[in-house]
């Protein structure tokens, strides 16, 4: 059976529309659409396209403030036909409301109790901080996996920095004097009952 013209526009539409929500999630960066898509929109104001960057798959393309009102309209509950300036229903007098973050609707409510937080204290995973110096113990996992474990645990317990010595510049790309470390924790490839993996050490 053929369908109606009607289910075939409607089809259409919403194909439209969800490619229309993926050039919002795109960004600035915007993303290749097919030149009959987006001329559509362009000529309804939805979209700005880029003649310079065209390619296979179509030319340059991202949303317009209208586009993504476009979309907040969909969102509501209105046509797939409705434009920016068709007139929207008046929701204030709701107990909901609302509101457009990008291309997803959410709705803000009021009178919900909010649930208390079954987070508790951080929980070690490894035994740092019952280790002396001289202590090790063995991971089954590759010592690449665990190098930021073992940072993370000698950042933890704590340091002072040494101002006598020149700044240096950080991991994260900022400058500091160096620091010294109340513990020291040095990860080595190992091998323990013939599996292979790391075995950490304190060595200060």
């Amino acid at each position: 059976m053929a369908k109606s013209p009607k289910r075939s526009a409607s089809v259409a539409a919403t194909v439209a529309a969800i490619t229309l929500a993926m050039v919002a999630e795109a960004g600035d960066t915007g993303m290749q659409v097919p030149q009959e898509t987006s001329n559509e929109w362009l000529q309804k104001g939805f979209v700005e396209v880029n003649p310079a960057v065209v390619s296979p798959e179509g030319i340059a393309t991202r949303i317009t403030p209208a586009g993504r009102e476009y979309l907040a309209n969909l969102a509501q509950g209105t046509q797939m036909n409705a434009t920016p300036s068709d007139p929207q229903p008046d929701t204030a007098s709701t107990a909901q409301t609302q509101v457009e973050q990008g291309s997803v609707s959410y709705e803000l409510e009021t009178g919900i109790e909010i649930t208390k937080s079954k987070r508790g204290g951080r929980t070690e995973v490894y035994p740092f901080e019952k280790m002396e110096i001289g202590h090790s113990f063995f991971v089954a996992k590759d010592i690449k996996t665990l190098a930021s474990t073992v940072t993370s645990a000698k950042e933890r317990a704590g340091f002072v920095e040494d101002t006598t010595k020149p700044q240096v510049k950080r991991r994260n790309g900022q400058m500091g004097y160096p620091k010294i470390y109340n513990k020291i924790f040095e990860a080595r490839a190992a091998e323990k009952n013939g599996v292979k993996g790391t075995r950490i050490f304190r060595t200060k």
